[in-house]
Order: structure tokens, then C-alpha cells, then sequence
């Protein structure tokens, strides 16, 4: 146990097996004690000692490996872009000596330096993966990634630009003049709330054009890369309003049920046929999707079915829109209160004159 005198402080340093691991600073020499104890203890749990002494660097290419048949191609690509950030020193490092607290520093230097707040996050996402793997296989015992601090974020977060209607119908009649099919795909996108690798890799076998239309999303198709399962991983049904039913049974005229629904789809192409960047009003693609659930919810449609529309994987995040809606959504719910507690009242009314009646 190693505690030294820091000023008017003292110091705990941590080491395990030689290894360096941590220090801190506290008022009392008792309490930098008590605290070296319960780090070392922590640390020495590891169920393999023999790892538990390897650098971390060590278990990157297994993870990796683990990483790439669990998740997305996209998705793991991102990973193994991200990890390149990992800091050198931590990979020569004894991967059981590892500390939250390194962690957290190096979140908050790559802050300070001007990486953005969302990279920051991602890279907290997979480094928290890799121990998280480390746990599983029995290196260490406990993720000292759990429950780590992101630094405090300055910048404001960059909200949705959902279409207002009266935005949308004059930016569809421009679309519409400049490329009529790439305005019935943006159509598709703005009604359906589909993201653009699930727009790609629905088939004709997928759609519904009876009584009451709807489409089958199953699987994602990004761009260079082969289908894989939706975001969340699970099959959704999202209903059609008439005008996209009618463009999906233009797109579907003349093929076999597994061939591919919607005309090529290209990003680049897209947007350069409909000018997006003088049309959409610095909106993204992505905007389209917001677009979609904003007008789900101010229509009045319940906020569990919304989700299962939009293939969120919890209500928390169908609940950003509803916050985002604001004092209108609010009015639009309490309107539909309003109208209940007058059918009750009216009810209630009723029955006390009949009930006044029988005296």
C-alpha cells in the first residue's frame, strides 16, 4: 500500500503487480488508505491473473473479430475507426490496470482538443464494448467503463428540422418539377419514416396494397455494403397513407415479389436531382424520418404505437419528439381530454336529472 504526503494532502497510489494504476487525493491519510485497499482488491479480482497482467492492446484484434459477426458492417466499421483512437500508452498498458478515471481524462482531453461531442460519445460507447467483452471472456471482473462521466457539453445539440405542412407542400411542388421520381422517393421517406438503408432494401413481397396498405420492414441495405437486419434488429409493419400507397404501386408495376420495390437509390444522386442543397432548407435526408413521426404524434397517434411505427428500440427515444413538439402536442392531447371530461360531464348531468326525477 503506497500513500504519500502531497502538501497538506495525501496521495493514494495504486499499484498491482508492479503495475501502475492509479492515484488520488485526499484530505486524510486514513482515507487515501482506505481507498488504495479497495482498488487493489478490485483490481486483483480478475478470474485469470495470467491475462489480467497482458496489455490491452492484446485483446483489440479479438474484439474486433467478436464485434464484426454481432453487429452491423457499418456499425463495425465505425468501431474499428473509432478504437484507432484508443491512446497508445493504454495499449502496452496491463489491461486489469486500466482505471475509470484514465478513461474519463481521456474522454475530456479529446473534448478539450475540438472533437465532437457525439465522437466523444461513441468513443465512450466502444471502449465501454471492449471491457465489457474483457468481462465476459474472464480477463477482469469488473468494466471500469461502466457508468463513466461524459465531460459537460458546451455546444447546443443539433436538433431535427422536421417539414412544417405549409413548408412541405411548396418544397414537393418544386421537387416534383425538377425530378418526379426522386420527389416520390423523398415522398415515401416523409410519410413512412423509414431510414434510407430500410427504403433500399424493401422488395415488392414486402408491400401491402389492399384495404388497408402497409409495408414489411425487415432489413437495411447501406450503401456499399450488404443487407443486414434493421437498426433494432426486429421486423415492423408501417401503414400507408394513400398518396404513398398509390407511388408504391407505380414503383411495384411489372416486377416479381423479390425484386427490389423502390428505384435505385443513390444519396448523391438524389440530391443532386431534387438541388437539396438550395430545396431542403438546410435540412438533412434524415429530416424526412423526423418529418414522418412529428406528424404521427400531432395527428394523435398514441406514443407505444409511434414507436412500433418507427422501430425505436425504447420510448425514450419516440419521447424526444414528443418534448420537441412541445405546447402544441400538448394541445392537441388536452383537447382530446377536454372532449372526455365533457362527454362525462354530460353523462354525469343527465343522470342527476333523472336521478332528481324520481323524488
Amino acid at each position: 500500500m503506497v500513500v504519500v504526503k502531497n502538501g497538506k494532502k495525501w496521495r493514494g497510489i495504486v499499484k498491482v503487480r508492479g503495475q501502475y494504476a492509479g492515484s488520488r487525493t485526499f484530505a486524510y491519510k486514513r482515507d487515501a488508505q482506505r481507498w488504495v485497499q479497495e482498488e487493489v482488491d478490485r483490481l486483483r479480482g480478475a478470474e485469470d491473473p495470467s491475462s489480467f497482467r497482458r496489455p490491452f492492446g492484446d485483446f483489440l484484434q479479438a474484439f474486433h473479430d467478436r464485434r464484426k459477426i454481432e453487429v452491423r458492417p457499418t456499425t463495425y466499421e465505425t468501431e474499428v475507426h473509432l478504437a484507432k483512437r484508443i491512446p497508445q500508452e493504454w495499449l502496452k498498458q496491463a489491461v486489469g490496470t486500466i482505471s475509470k478515471r484514465q478513461i474519463e481524462r481521456v474522454l475530456a482531453d479529446m473534448y478539450a482538443d475540438g472533437t465532437a461531442y457525439a465522437t466523444v460519445k461513441r468513443f465512450r460507447d466502444v471502449v465501454r464494448a471492449v471491457f465489457t467483452y474483457l468481462v465476459k471472456e474472464g480477463v477482469i471482473k469488473d468494466n471500469p467503463a461502466h457508468g463513466l462521466a461524459l465531460p459537460r457539453r458546451r455546444e447546443q445539440p443539433v436538433q431535427m428540422r422536421p417539414w412544417s405542412d405549409i413548408e412541405w407542400a411548396e418544397t414537393f411542388v418544386s421537387w416534383k418539377e425538377r425530378h418526379q421520381q426522386a420527389a416520390s422517393v423523398v415522398l415515401v421517406l416523409a410519410r413512412t419514416g423509414l431510414r434510407w438503408s430500410e427504403a433500399r432494401a424493401l422488395l415488392v413481397g414486402d408491400v401491402e396494397l389492399g384495404e388497408h396498405p402497409s409495408v414489411m420492414v425487415t432489413k437495411a441495405r447501406p450503401e456499399g455494403h450488404t443487407v443486414s437486419t434493421t437498426k433494432s434488429g426486429k421486423s415492423r409493419r408501417v401503414p400507408l397513407t394513400a398518396d404513398v400507397a398509390e407511388v408504391l404501386r407505380g414503383f411495384a408495376e411489372g416486377k416479381c415479389p423479390d425484386d427490389l420495390l423502390m428505384p435505385p437509390m443513390h444519396r448523391s444522386r438524389l440530391t443532386q436531382q431534387l438541388a437539396w442543397a438550395e430545396t431542403s432548407g438546410e435540412r438533412t435526408l434524415h429530416d424526412l424520418r423526423h418529418t414522418a413521426i412529428c406528424n404521427w404524434l400531432r395527428a394523435g397517434v398514441d406514443v407505444a404505437t409511434v414507436r412500433e411505427w418507427a422501430g425505436h428500440a425504447d420510448l425514450v427515444m419516440t419521447s424526444r419528439y414528443t418534448h420537441y413538439l412541445g405546447l402544441a402536442h400538448d394541445a392537441l392531447s388536452i383537447d382530446k381530454v377536454n372532449q372526455l371530461v365533457s362527454g362525462i360531464n354530460e353523462a354525469v348531468g343527465t343522470s342527476q336529472v333523472h336521478t332528481a326525477s324520481n323524488f
